[in-house]
């Protein structure tokens, strides 16, 4: 297994990600908000409204949570990045990736550190 520093490119982008995210789920709430009140006013069974709604409801509970992995992310300027012998890639955040490295390799999960 290989074990690398990677820095955090979700750090430099918060606040634009902040910006869109938000903008993108006030135009959906609007949007919803609007379909939902002239849905009302037709003539349909209630399971079919309520069916409506909630695939239109989807869209703002993905965008919020997008948003809520790029703000655990994002506090972190550096990552631990660790690739298996099957090629998997796995990333942990950490303040700091070279004691994390080092507990691993001293646990013979990692065998190699590579610090850039």
């Amino acid at each position: 297994m290989e074990c690398s520093k990677k820095k955090n490119e979700n750090r430099s982008l918060r606040w634009a990600i902040r910006l869109l995210t938000l903008t993108a789920v006030l135009f959906q709430v609007i949007e919803l908000g609007a379909r939902t009140l002239q849905e009302l006013e037709e003539s349909a069974p209630l399971p079919a409204k309520l069916s409506l709604f909630l695939l239109r409801l989807w869209p703002i509970a993905l965008l919020l949570v997008l948003y809520y992995n790029v703000e655990v992310m994002a506090p972190y300027p550096h990552s631990l990045e660790i690739i298996t012998r099957s090629k998997q890639k796995l990333r942990f955040y950490s303040r700091n990736p070279k004691e994390l490295a080092e507990m691993f390799t001293t646990k013979n999960i990692i065998s190699e550190w590579e610090d850039p």
